[in-house]
């Protein structure tokens, strides 16, 4: 169970820190179609500072007051950029995209593949990247969906945003600071989270997945990656297409595990022609990939470029959505779960010297004060919260509400709301000695299980 409490854990947004910040939103589009665009990758010109799409379309960039270029780019699209005038109030706008009209699909080849001489060259840019990346910190926003078929939350048909059947079980939100530094110091600190009144222990956690390393580390177990030093052991390729990134030439690549004995992926890449990077990864792990009740998990990361001060370029990911589809009770199934994070990167400080000590205490910290309420969220959101949710965080809270009055019966106690119980079976006892003896007895356990006391009077 550890990948899928790994996944409970997402990305977080910084407050930037002194400024006042007013937003940036609206709906980015086709402009031919007028249908909206999902996971359209937003940059403030000049700067590391950006933001993504969501599914809908729809955006959010918090910017200082003043005139701004923003940036806007998809693959398969022209980037558009937009003059942004802030004057110390919200600026809302909706965007359009040109598609490229470049798209070319099923190339058939003689002899080897195209795609195995990307990937090398990919491998190169992988080492050059991987040699220059010393250490970084990162500022992202998260938001964690949880369904399940048990214990879960009905939504009504009329409230449904989504094709699952299975109910939702908890939803997660969180902003976080994340650092790195070689060859594996971490640091993790949760600024500001919310969750649904069920999660008492919820907090999110940055989860992004290095697909530069030979190895993707999923806790439980390490997954050789497409551009793993050893790839062409693991993996066969095929060039299936190209289409394009503003002017520049993309590869879409298919990738086929060789095994499903060892744990492998299996999917789409795409590289940046002449560059040879990562611009997109769309990867599923294989059968063989068993963590723990998790038998399914799917990636997908758009990257873009980023700079050090020195002018180092660096194609790191933008946002990431990970999917992961889970059951407990063997081929019966009787639990499903699915869980549905999609973290949203804001800023990146690439080569800067971490604050001292940063390292040196605790790897995973949470600030005293990161429980925010709803109308934090309300301004601070990257991704709208939908009427779906709104709906379960009140009905959770009201449920939960009503749990610490509630008495039930259970096989062979009485419980009390959520945290005092006591044991009927022990009320009466006899022996030879003492005789007859009626006792009561009660116990409390503390909000996260951390301390039980029990007693007894007889």
């Amino acid at each position: 169970m550890k990948i899928f409490l790994t996944l409970i854990i997402f990305l977080s947004l910084n407050s930037f820190a002194d400024a006042r910040l007013y937003d940036f939103d609206g709906k980015v589009r086709d402009s031919r179609t007028n249908e909206p665009l999902g996971f359209v990758t937003i940059k403030l010109e000049n700067t590391n500072i950006g933001s993504t799409s969501d599914e809908n379309g729809e955006f959010k960039l918090r910017l200082e007051n003043g005139l701004h270029r923003v940036i806007f780019s998809l693959i398969g699209y022209f980037s558009d950029t937009a003059i942004v005038n802030i004057n110390d109030e919200k600026e809302s706008r909706d965007i359009f995209l040109r598609a490229t009209e470049i798209f070319t699909e099923v190339i058939e080849v003689e002899g080897e593949d195209p795609a195995y001489e990307i990937i090398r060259r990919a491998l190169v840019y992988k080492r050059s990247f991987n040699l220059n990346l010393n250490e970084y910190e990162l500022n992202a926003y998260s938001k964690m969906v949880i369904r399940s078929n048990q214990g879960s939350v009905t939504i009504p048909d009329s409230l449904k945003s989504s094709d699952s059947d299975l109910g939702i079980l908890g939803i997660l939100e969180s902003e976080t600071d994340s650092y790195f530094k070689k060859p594996n110091l971490t640091k993790q600190i949760v600024t500001a989270k919310r969750e649904t009144a069920n999660i008492t222990r919820g907090f999110a956690l940055p989860y992004i997945v290095n697909f530069y390393e030979d190895n993707v580390d999923l806790q439980t177990l390490t997954i050789p990656g497409p551009l793993s030093e050893n790839t062409f052991d693991y993996y066969d390729f095929k060039l299936t297409g190209t289409t394009s990134f503003d002017s520049k030439t993309v590869f879409k690549i298919d990738v086929y595990n060789k095994s499903e004995r060892e744990p492998q992926f299996y999917g789409e890449i795409f590289i940046l022609d002449s560059i040879f990077s990562l611009i997109k990864i769309d990867l599923k792990t294989n059968s063989a990939t068993d963590i723990r009740f998790i038998k399914n998990i799917n990636f997908i990361q758009n990257f873009n470029v980023y700079y050090d001060e020195k002018g180092n370029e660096f194609w790191l990911p933008t946002d990431v959505k990970i999917i992961a589809d889970g059951s407990v009770g063997g081929m019966l199934g009787l639990l499903q779960i699915n869980a549905d994070v999609f973290t949203i990167v804001t800023n990146y400080k690439i080569n800067k010297p971490a604050p001292p000590g940063i390292f040196n205490d605790v790897i995973i910290k949470v600030e005293p004060d990161a429980g925010k309420d709803n109308e934090y969220w309300l301004e601070r959101s990257l991704v709208r919260t939908t009427e779906e949710e709104e709906y379960v965080f009140e009905k959770i809270e009201a449920d939960q509400e009503n749990e610490k009055n509630k008495i039930s019966i259970g096989l062979g106690s009485i419980n009390y709301g959520k945290y005092f119980s006591s044991s009927p079976l022990a009320y009466y006892k006899y022996n030879r000695v003492e005789g007859n003896a009626v006792s009561f007895n009660a116990r409390y356990n503390s909000r996260f299980w951390r301390e039980t006391l029990s007693g007894s009077i007889a």
